[in-house]
């Protein structure tokens, strides 16, 4: 075989050449994989930060009156302020396995009130499974029950009163919705018949139901047979409302 003066032949230096050749693209390859990196890191930090300094809705801050006192349940997931001469809630009450409820008995007269209108009865939490649930709607009004159907739970009506032409046994009860002032939406089952109103809420976690019972307001003058008091009634809607904008979740 032919050699050139220095004793090679062309094979060899054909051989040579390519593993330059080759030598040189894997070491351009790895540079320029090197090159790509910060450029994808620096990508995916950009678009992290871009996140991060999306504009993020601000909860509404919660205003407790100064003659009111917070009660946290840490427990369910929930916080609500009340009137400070409502007194202390009582002890926890076990009502069965997984369900509890507390209460503060209280009979005192409706501030602002232009009769001798008062608040009777009990302010209480219940903390319930959904699972079964029972709950009456209103005095006369249909006995309803949580069931778990197709994945989601829904109100069934279990018993109707004479009086109550609007719902049927069997058939699914839709309660109002009322929302506070940070947002939190809550089931109302507000009612009232023969001279009482009642505030009655359910707060709607995960797992559980938070029953929250305002005492009913009591007019004297309805339940004699006299026409209702325009300023009772303003007065309670007033007092509902500025205890519902007192409740968190979280």
């Amino acid at each position: 075989m032919h050699k050139d003066q220095n004793g090679f032949t062309a094979v060899e230096i054909l051989i040579t050449f390519l593993i330059i050749v080759l030598l040189g693209a894997g070491t351009w390859y790895v540079w320029k994989n090197q090159q790509d990196k910060p450029t994808s890191a620096t990508a995916q930090s950009q678009q992290r930060t871009e996140s991060n300094n999306k504009p993020r809705q601000e909860k509404k801050k919660v205003v407790i009156p100064d003659d009111y006192q917070q009660y946290t349940d840490s427990g369910a997931g929930f916080s609500i302020a009340y009137p400070k001469a409502w007194g202390e809630l009582g002890p926890t009450e076990t009502i069965d396995k997984g369900n509890s409820r507390q209460t503060a008995k209280m009979d005192v007269p409706l501030r602002g009130a232009d009769s001798e209108a008062t608040l009777e009865g009990s302010f209480a939490i219940a903390v319930v499974e959904k699972e079964g649930f029972q709950l009456t709607t209103k005095k006369y009004g249909a006995d309803i029950q949580s069931t778990l159907e197709d994945g989601k739970y829904v109100w069934r009506v279990m018993a109707v009163n004479p009086a109550d032409e609007a719902d049927k046994v069997g058939g699914v009860y839709t309660p109002k919705v009322t929302t506070n002032a940070t947002g939190l939406t809550l089931l109302d089952f507000t009612a009232g018949d023969e001279g009482t109103l009642g505030i009655r809420w359910i707060l709607v976690t995960s797992d559980r139901y938070i029953l929250i019972s305002l005492p009913q307001r009591i007019s004297p003058e309805t339940f004699l047979g006299g026409p209702d008091a325009a300023g009772d009634k303003a007065s309670y809607e007033l007092l509902g409302k500025t205890i519902l904008d007192t409740i968190q979740a979280f």
